[in-house]
């Protein structure tokens, strides 16, 4: 039995992704998931899916790299659980995980799991990088796109210690059909749209919704029977409210707030839009394609990758008013045989190449292959 660690800085709330990352054969390997901080809240599908789960609950200004404390109760696991394999997410839990790991006496195998970029921009970090990474039996990383920004920000980090193992999803909840007509109703009573577009994502400056409004407002003069679903909350929301009210189109811009029926929001949707700066893997943008519904995108990050060679709509540069309007107003503007071509294209994608089941493979091939290959390093010592 192979005994995998995983570190994440906080626990905040249930996360399929990492549900689904951690839902490794249980024949062959055994899985606990430590959180620096944050509370049990009992929702945790990890454990119900039988991971063993561990809230330190530490002040978050408290669980750094640099407090003692923290590093001898990950020690203390490591040791307990006989560990093997060790992937931390993200900067922090790899810096703690490192240092508990050299303080141990079980030697495990560490990955750090990168999920999107900005991870080392200044020197500072660069440089703390360098020696952090040198301990790593490898960095995995969410997308190709990742793995590239990785590679290129990180000196003299040797390609082969970095593994990609894109993200993905379970689509079941996205794949049921549904009535597109009950769903309009049941979510918007009385509006009544011949376009729908929207879009999924914390409203902040990186998921750029000021340039999906500006670009509606444009599409809207030509299109005028069009309405622009936001689903999400976040520190610009009043902000993103007014700019909708001096566009003039107050009438056509919806505000969903955070939302627990994804499914059914998307079957509302005859487009969806996704303006972003910068994006690791997108989750939304897959449960958007696996609904069947095309989509206009920033051509940033591993959105081009998602898409791939296949036809499923268009992508924009990310500050591109016109273009957004213009590509939006394309996809209005074609009959609905067309759209449903484009929509079934991109739930082939997404089901064929960003399945749940291939991302889990992945972790398990690899750990799997770490721990031989740990142990036969041993054997021959």
């Amino acid at each position: 039995m192979i005994n995998v660690l995983q570190i994440i800085s906080r626990y905040s709330g249930n996360y399929p992704l990492l549900n689904e990352q951690t839902a490794l054969d249980s024949s062959k390997f055994r899985t606990i998931v430590c959180y620096l901080s944050g509370a049990n809240d009992g929702n945790n599908g990890l454990e119900k899916q039988g991971c063993k789960a561990i809230y330190l609950n530490i002040d978050k200004k408290k669980a750094r790299w640099y407090r003692y404390f923290v590093i001898v109760e990950i020690k203390q696991i490591i040791e307990k659980e006989n560990i093997h394999i060790i992937n931390c997410h993200r900067h922090r839990a790899t810096a703690i995980g490192v240092l508990a790991s050299l303080l141990s006496n079980a030697n495990p195998a560490i990955f750090s799991t990168i999920h999107g970029f900005r991870e080392a921009e200044t020197y500072r970090r660069k440089l703390f990088n360098f020696f952090l990474y040198k301990k790593l039996a490898g960095i995995i990383c969410i997308s190709y796109a990742v793995g590239e920004y990785v590679l290129k920000t990180n000196w003299s980090l040797p390609a082969s210690k970095v593994t990609v193992i894109r993200n993905g999803i379970s689509f079941n909840d996205f794949l049921n059909p549904r009535d597109k007509s009950e769903c309009r109703k049941a979510l918007l009573p009385g509006i009544v749209a011949s376009h729908w577009f929207g879009t999924i994502g914390r409203l902040t400056a990186v998921k750029n919704q000021k340039t999906l409004i500006v670009s509606f407002a444009k599409l809207v003069e030509k299109a005028p029977d069009s309405i622009l679903l936001l689903a999400g909350k976040g520190s610009l929301e009043s902000e993103l409210k007014n700019l909708v009210e001096r566009c003039g189109i107050s009438d056509k811009v919806f505000f969903l707030g955070y939302r627990t029926d994804i499914p059914e929001v998307l079957n509302t949707l005859d487009v969806f839009v996704i303006p972003s700066l910068r994006e690791g893997l997108c989750l939304s943008l897959l449960e958007a394609m696996a609904s069947g519904l095309p989509v206009v995108a920033s051509r940033v990050g591993a959105i081009p990758e998602v898409f791939g060679t296949v036809e499923l709509g268009h992508l924009i540069e990310p500050l591109d008013v016109d273009g957004f309007a213009l590509a939006m107003n394309e996809l209005a503007s074609l009959p609905e045989k067309r759209l449903a071509e484009l929509g079934a294209n991109a739930r082939q994608r997404t089901v064929t190449d960003f399945s749940a089941t291939r991302m889990t493979k992945g972790y398990e091939k690899l750990f799997e292959e770490t721990h031989i290959f740990s142990f036969t390093c041993k054997d021959n010592i």
